[in-house]
């Protein structure tokens, strides 16, 4: 089972799985905005709490900002996954006219993002108000690349979730027994503006990683060459 975060407990009915550091990942989202606002972040969050791993990610984000910006502004708004397309525009940009103060977002999941900067484009706040957000995905790098509303986007191999989640497999098959809690060591890389260009141009879905992590996989099965 993917998708559950190392915080949240394991349902009984899974034999195995390999959990995803979505509390690290928004916590990292949320250090950016403190650092590049000097803690004077006012933060529209936008949330999916259907996805398994926004719990998680929710309370990580107010965790962090209590700790480290207890004066920043938090405003949670949540939007189902069905509706990205047709709310988040509209939300963002009803928003940021409420509140003009408004100088990040930061959606959970940053495929949100191509409905979000529509939404500050129509509040004519480009320039003004950024994201921060998590996933990776090539098409939001390509968009910090293009320009400088995504600021910053926390990436996750997608290639090495996928050797995680054969070596779980295998540890069943060989009666060994899967890692209990999960935790595969799923690295997390930071992308902004300085390294963006890393995961390719145009960035392609796994690259910017480094590939350190198959060869330690085949040492750890003994098929290291």
């Amino acid at each position: 089972m993917l998708n559950e975060d190392l915080t949240q407990p394991q349902g009984p009915e899974v034999a195995a799985r390999v959990a995803q550091p979505y509390d690290l990942a928004a916590r990292l989202s949320a250090d950016f905005i403190i650092s590049d606002t000097n803690c004077a972040a006012n933060v529209l969050v936008l949330t999916s709490k259907e996805v398994i791993g926004s719990p998680a990610s929710i309370d990580a984000t107010n965790d962090e900002f209590t700790k480290y910006c207890p004066n920043c502004k938090l405003t949670f708004q949540n939007v189902s996954v069905p509706d990205w397309s047709t709310q988040i525009t509209n939300i963002t940009r009803s928003a940021i006219q409420s509140d003009p103060n408004i100088n990040y977002i930061m959606p959970l999941y940053d495929s949100m993002s191509q409905f979000v900067v529509p939404g500050i484009q129509l509040a004519g706040a480009t320039g003004k108000v950024h994201i921060s957000t998590f996933n990776g995905t090539p098409f939001v790098l390509k968009m910090m690349q293009d320009a400088d509303v995504v600021k910053m986007d926390v990436g996750e191999n997608p290639s090495q979730v996928g050797y995680a989640v054969v070596d779980q497999i295998g540890r069943i098959l060989s009666g060994q027994g899967p890692i209990a809690s999960g935790d595969e060591g799923i690295q997390l890389r930071v992308f902004t503006k300085a390294n963006v260009n890393e995961a390719g141009s145009p960035p392609e879905l796994g690259k910017g990683y480094g590939d350190s992590f198959v060869q330690n996989y085949m040492k750890l099965w003994g098929k290291a060459s």
